[in-house]
């Protein structure tokens, strides 16, 4: 498997405004705003479908027991709701 480059943050900023003729500080605004929304919609139990993209919701796990990593006594992992994103078929296919 080969490591990939990662794009910054900043790199993404630029993108992005060149783009959207936004400046770098209204994207990032707008990126903070859209976690805030999409995070506070998941809290509430919603879906949040960004159409181009793909869907945010949560899964509910079930409790389950795991060795403790330093001492390998078996503990108890308390059942939780986990964030996930899938990604949409049209943003799959062209990514492939």
């Amino acid at each position: 498997m080969t490591t990939k480059e990662a794009i910054t943050k900043e790199e993404l900023l630029d993108t992005l405004s060149g783009k959207t003729n936004l400046s770098k500080q209204a994207v990032d605004n707008v990126i903070k705003v859209l976690n805030e929304v999409v995070v506070d919609y998941l809290r509430r139990g919603r879906r949040v479908i960004v159409s181009p993209l793909g869907v945010f919701d949560t899964k509910n796990v079930r409790e389950k027991k795991a060795n403790h990593p330093i001492t390998g006594k078996l503990i108890k992992i308390p059942p939780m709701r986990v964030p996930r994103f899938r990604f949409s078929v049209g943003f799959k296919k062209a990514v492939r």
